[in-house]
């Protein structure tokens, strides 16, 4: 962290898993905002299994990540729904209206309406593998199968296309 690198850290902050979010204008490439923080677990950095993966996503004008959620163009907090951390290594996607993300302490995909904040499983006969592995498109969720070499439980390996009721 740059806190660590100065020498501002405090006992054990260097080795908390820290996030650098940083707004750059594309037409001119200045910085317009900047924000480091702590991760919203609390836990201190021991290479656990998916700690360090979990990417932000971007819908309209807001920056989604693990515990913040930011507008882009000032960086000022947005009131509104925010990711916490997907378990271990599934991390969020997102399309226009709604968030996907593996968040619950079964694995499960959850989808997250972003305006309200309510949540619902997407299923509960799988999970989707690591990395980005929910793929909203075309007004379908796609969950391609992912589990080779996974150590992780769940009871069907196989992949998915959910269609809306």
């Amino acid at each position: 962290s740059k806190a660590a690198r100065q020498g501002r850290a405090k006992p054990n902050q260097e080795k908390r898993l820290r996030y650098g979010v940083i707004g750059i204008d594309a037409n001119r490439g200045n910085t317009l905002w900047e924000k480091e923080f702590a991760s919203n677990r609390d836990h201190i950095l021991d290479g656990n299994h998916g700690e360090n993966i979990q990417h932000p996503a971007i819908v309209g004008e807001i920056v989604y990540g693990p515990g913040f959620a930011f507008h882009l163009r000032d960086g000022k907090p947005y009131k509104g729904w925010q990711w916490e951390q997907s378990h271990k290594c599934g991390t969020i996607s997102t399309s226009r209206n709604t968030a996907f993300s593996r968040f619950s302490a079964e694995k499960l995909t959850y989808s997250f309406d972003l305006e309200t904040g309510r949540s619902a499983p997407l299923t509960t006969t799988s999970r989707p593998g690591c990395w980005i592995n929910t793929i909203p498109a075309g007004g379908l969720v796609l969950i391609p199968e992912a589990s080779a070499g996974c150590t992780c439980e769940y009871s069907n390996q196989t992949s998915m296309a959910l269609v809306p009721r």
